[in-house]
């Protein structure tokens, strides 16, 4: 399966983690070619400035019908189940095409149904208060998460992964039909829920799906809709399953009633008791030009070299452009800068101690090392400490409001788990 790549685009809409150049040798001049920092005890660890973008996370949508029509509370029409019913994503009244039995029912009566196959999206896996929640819904994520740690497994296997992943998810996408449900019993008497999803996705097309497309990669809505297709979802699912969203945040904060106060003593309390947690290790940023022994005729030749570049860097030549012109370290073709780097980190000690023991801006003196000659320069560096109070207290206060934000949700969560009765459908034969 080739999932089109849509992924940083949709956390937007639903959350409102080669150095190697070579240069060919010619005439009278030796070719320049960067190899890794063998100084280095972890590679990879230290360039933090040239991070790529990272993994999507699958956005939590709500169940996708577009049923306008939803029950205002849960004891309001109810539906009868039966073998000889489903619910078809676009046909709410389709009948005869899919036999899904409640578990409920299947523990009370022996009799043999056939059970839901979990691959086709228009299947049911529960009802949540009236509300239908797909095999859809959920397919999407699913199809995400495959595709990143799973890219080039057989389809066999993308299939037996799918349908676990698939049961994992149900209770995920039940609770958020919950909040949607829940939020629906708090619209006040007369409201036109209709009218209000209806300007929720009208924000949405303005505000949101715009960007959605443009990270995307391609140019028109149709093209996009059709790449959501391909995941497994489609652009009417998303939008409505974001308006559903934003239904529920708007009803839930003003359920959760949360106090966001925070005191001085509270904070000053979690400092003192996360104390060690805050403490952090001296280190720095720096940048360098190198010239290999390996490259050069001999170490007198080498030696020459590296006093020429420190030269340029002290007459006023850019040091950036100088370690992409002449130098032989490992980012040299990145200016050879080095992002935050942590004591005892490199295995040249020499080098290690230059770089916390040199005052910041200033040039070092030529540092030998097995494999040639270095010149650097202290950008920044943080020393070994704590972090103080003052700075912490930022971070401290958001927690905190956090935490309880999160306790707030769960046992709102939980009082309507209890109210709002659910009806599970099977995945496979086996549950």
């Amino acid at each position: 399966m080739h999932l089109v790549k849509t992924t940083s685009v949709l956390t937007l809409a639903f959350l409102c983690a080669g150095f190697v150049t070579t240069c060919d040798a010619q005439s009278g001049t030796r070719s320049r070619q960067a190899t890794p920092d063998t100084y280095f005890k972890v590679l990879g660890n230290q360039d933090k400035g040239s991070q790529t973008r990272g993994p999507y996370s699958p956005p939590d949508f709500t169940s996708g019908s577009g049923n306008k029509s939803a029950p205002v509370n849960a004891s309001s029409e109810s539906v009868s189940w039966g073998s000889s019913r489903s619910i078809l994503r676009d046909d709410p009244k389709a009948q005869d095409r899919v036999e899904a039995t409640p578990v409920q029912q299947q523990q009370n009566h022996n009799v043999k149904t056939t059970v839901l196959q979990p691959f086709e999206p228009s299947r049911v896996v529960a009802i949540v208060g009236g509300e239908p929640v797909f095999v859809g819904d959920m397919l999407f994520e699913a199809n995400q998460i495959i595709e990143k740690h799973l890219p080039n497994a057989p389809e066999k296997a993308k299939e037996v992964q799918r349908k676990l992943l698939l049961s994992k998810l149900v209770n995920k996408y039940v609770d958020q039909a919950l909040l949607y449900v829940d939020a629906l019993s708090s619209l006040p008497d007369g409201a036109d829920l209709g009218a209000f999803l209806e300007q929720a996705e009208s924000v949405f097309d303005d505000k949101v799906l715009p960007g959605m497309i443009e990270s995307s990669g391609v140019s028109s809505v149709t093209d996009f809709d059709a790449n959501l297709r391909v995941q497994g979802t489609s652009l009417r699912q998303v939008r409505r399953a974001w308006a559903k969203d934003q239904l529920a945040r708007n009803f839930m904060g003003d359920k959760l009633n949360v106090n966001q106060s925070v005191t001085h003593h509270e904070m000053f309390q979690i400092y003192n008791e996360n104390r060690e947690s805050y403490h952090r290790k001296a280190k720095a940023r720096w940048e360098q030009v190198m010239i290999r022994f390996d490259r050069c005729d001999s170490k007198e030749d080498a030696k020459k070299q590296i006093v020429e570049l420190g030269n340029q860097v002290v007459y006023g030549a850019n040091f950036e452009a100088v370690a992409k012109k002449s130098s032989h370290g490992f980012r040299a073709d990145e200016g050879g800068q080095h992002d935050w780097t942590s004591k005892n980190a490199l295995v040249l000690k020499k080098l290690d101690e230059a770089i916390f023991s040199l005052p910041i801006g200033r040039l070092s003196d030529i540092i030998e090392s097995r494999d040639g000659y270095h010149i650097i320069r202290i950008k920044e560096r943080n020393d070994e400490g704590y972090v103080p109070f003052t700075e912490a207290q930022i971070k401290i206060r958001e927690k905190l409001k956090a935490d309880r934000q999160n306790e707030a949700f769960k046992k709102h969560l939980e009082k309507i788990r209890a109210e709002i009765p659910v009806e599970h459908f099977p995945l496979n034969s086996d549950q």
